[in-house]
């Protein structure tokens, strides 16, 4: 029995690995073999909507691409065969006493598996009430080349909102007119764009229709919507570098404080205008009295473009009617612009800390101010405060293990303060940093 799972790829024994790749490379279809429209459809909650396979030639066999949403964290079946099991913890082979696990998983993904034998294929879907949710199963009696599996899996992943495995760069491919395929999200080309990928699609070659939608591990964070279908094949896919959403530490000549987080969208055919909401509750960022935010669109030439919210609200901030011309690359930062305001410093600490945030401060007596840290990888943190002569005021309780840390600290007395940050890492010791609080 041989098996090859695509997400995610790290966790494959290297012996299992070995053996799969040395398999696949024996079958590897001529380039030119043209993966159509259409499949044998075991479960699917989305009919009619699937590429199709080859013709069946060859060995039996079969490709199984499963896309699921586990609904607790405990181990449950998604589909078994005579010899074989996949769970959402592991995947099970009877037959050779192997086994492959997965880390927890709480959103939807995407696990492909090559089946072979006489009964290749004839799996049963788990359908108990516990049961993960199947989002949708397809089966091809064939075996693929490796283009035609990444065409399967670019096309499952943009339609459930799904990130590929980026351990090593892979481009979403749609299926081209003349036969082969040409790419719609090159992830070869810019490596730190590779998290949260998704966006919209229309192409009725492939039965894929998606006009609306966000990536399943962060969708409320950002949401894409084409505000009418186009008229012929388009796609809109876009990633961002993860990058903290909060406040760059200078403000820009345009007299804007714009997020460090980017965006890279890429266009590839005519793309209808777009609507992209961003809920402002997931920013790290937060608007303070007098800013209003506002959407830059910089081009690859450098040009850029400001847009507006058409409506803004502590919930959602829309901006609508944003053309990305046909077949380029753009990039999308979020800014806070300063509307007769008094901003609150922002300040960058070190290299392991991205910025800190003190607001209001200057502060009030027993008034909460509200402190924002945001680290570049997740780490405890740990608050002290002194007076001004160096006397310990409190010590705030230790902040569990995240990037974005945010809490709220309240001063007994007027006067000067010294806030001690210190990220507590098991690996190694993190720099310290201080800032100073003035209390009325």
């Amino acid at each position: 029995m041989n098996f090859f799972l695509s997400t995610p790829a790290k966790d494959l024994e290297a012996s299992a690995t070995r053996r799969v790749a040395a398999f696949l490379r024996s079958f590897e279809r001529p380039a030119g073999y043209r993966l159509c429209i259409g499949i044998l459809f075991l479960t699917s909650l989305l009919a009619n909507a699937q590429p199709l396979p080859p013709d069946t030639t060859g060995l039996p066999a079969r490709y199984l691409f499963t896309v699921y949403t586990p609904l607790s964290a405990a181990e449950t079946l998604v589909w078994h065969n005579e010899t074989v099991s996949l769970t959402t913890h592991r995947l099970i082979d009877k037959a050779d006493s192997t086994e492959v696990r997965f880390p927890a998983a709480s959103t939807a993904l995407l696990r492909t598996y090559v089946d072979l034998g006489a009964n290749a294929g004839a799996v049963q879907v788990n359908e108990a009430m516990d049961a993960p949710t199947i989002l949708e199963h397809l089966s091809y009696p064939d075996l693929l080349s490796p283009a035609q599996r990444q065409l399967t899996e670019s096309y499952l992943a943009i339609r459930h909102g799904l990130t590929l495995h980026q351990y090593q760069p892979t481009n979403y491919l749609a299926p081209a007119a003349e036969g082969g395929t040409y790419p719609v999200w090159t992830a070869t080309a810019e490596r730190d764009f590779r998290h949260r990928i998704t966006g919209l699609a229309l192409d009725d070659q492939s039965h894929l229709k998606r006009l609306q939608g966000s990536s399943v591990l962060a969708p409320d964070l950002l949401q894409l919507q084409w505000e009418e279908a186009p008229h012929q094949t388009a796609y809109l896919l876009l990633a961002d570098d993860d990058l903290p959403t909060a406040r760059e530490p200078n403000v820009s000549p345009d007299g804007t404080q714009r997020l460090q987080r980017r965006w890279r969208v890429q266009a590839t055919g005519e793309a209808k205008p777009t609507t992209l909401v961003f809920s402002p509750q997931q920013l790290f960022a937060r608007a303070q009295p007098g800013e209003l935010w506002q959407l830059i669109l910089r081009q690859a030439d450098g040009s850029e473009a400001i847009f507006h919210p058409s409506s803004a609200s502590r919930k959602a901030l829309v901006f609508s009617g944003i053309h990305f011309p046909e077949d380029t690359v753009s990039y999308l930062q979020l800014a806070l612009a300063c509307n007769n305001c008094q901003r609150q410093a922002t300040t960058i600490a070190t290299d392991f800390v991205s910025s800190v945030e003190l607001s209001p401060n200057p502060v009030s007596r027993n008034e909460p101010v509200q402190l924002r840290v945001a680290l570049r990888e997740a780490a405890a943190l740990v608050i002290t405060a002194y007076d001004a002569s160096g006397k310990l005021v409190f010590q705030h309780p230790t902040l569990p293990s995240a990037s974005h840390h945010l809490t709220e600290l309240t001063f007994p007395a007027p006067g000067p303060y010294t806030l001690h940050l210190r990220p507590r890492l098991k690996s190694r010791k993190a720099p310290q940093h201080t800032l100073r609080v003035i209390v009325h």
